[in-house]
């Protein structure tokens, strides 16, 4: 399939103490099971109830990683070969290990910030993970939002009521191909009721 280079970004080398300009790609992989991972299949989204501030998280991520804090490196490292791993297997149709690639990922990334994870997150998490949930974490940069966990179906019953017994709400989602939209936007709806009702 095709390679599309996104753009450039500057990132820290472990071993350098100068900046390096690295690409980035975007690459589309055909899998041979694309329906066994969303949708119905075995990943879902939970709802934590908080929010997060999220470019809060991403600057002290940004500044440990330019400072080359080795903890934060080493973790990056872990991140970029779960990528690559998960990659080939998808390419191989190889779905079941991406439960076991995310949960990697998650224990890598909670070394990036401080406020990536919380003992309610790991709370959350480790009941999921007990339930039957393979792995999973946090979506975007972290501290709250939507956990997303990959489990098999047979265990999914399991680990919903799980979770609902901790006060999380199970949210169901497919893929869209036409990438992100705007289907309801409140803020606005509510601005515009508001002006009619001044006018």
């Amino acid at each position: 399939e095709a390679v599309t280079v996104r753009g450039r970004r500057q990132h820290q080398s472990a071993e350098r103490e100068e900046p390096q300009e690295a690409e980035l790609h975007s690459e589309k992989i055909r899998a041979d099971q694309p329906a066994g991972f969303g949708g119905t299949g075995r990943a879902f989204f939970f709802f934590t109830g908080r929010s997060r501030d999220s470019a809060q998280i991403l600057g002290e991520q940004k500044r440990s990683s330019e400072r080359n804090r080795a903890g934060v490196i080493e973790a990056l490292h872990v991140i970029k070969s779960m990528a690559i791993a998960l990659r080939n297997d998808l390419i191989r149709g190889e779905i079941d290990s991406l439960g076991d690639y995310l949960h990697q990922s998650w224990v890598a990334k909670r070394q990036l910030a401080s406020g990536i994870t919380d003992p309610w997150i790991d709370q959350w998490y480790q009941v999921a993970r007990d339930a039957g949930a393979r792995g999973g974490k946090i979506a975007g940069a972290g501290g709250g939002g939507f956990l997303l966990l990959y489990c098999e179906r047979e265990h999914q019953d399991q680990v919903t009521e799980a979770l609902r017994a901790q006060g999380l709400h199970r949210m169901d989602f497919r893929f869209e191909s036409g990438g992100a939209m705007v289907i309801v936007n409140t803020l606005l709806r509510k601005a515009r009721v508001a002006a009619v009702a001044h006018g």
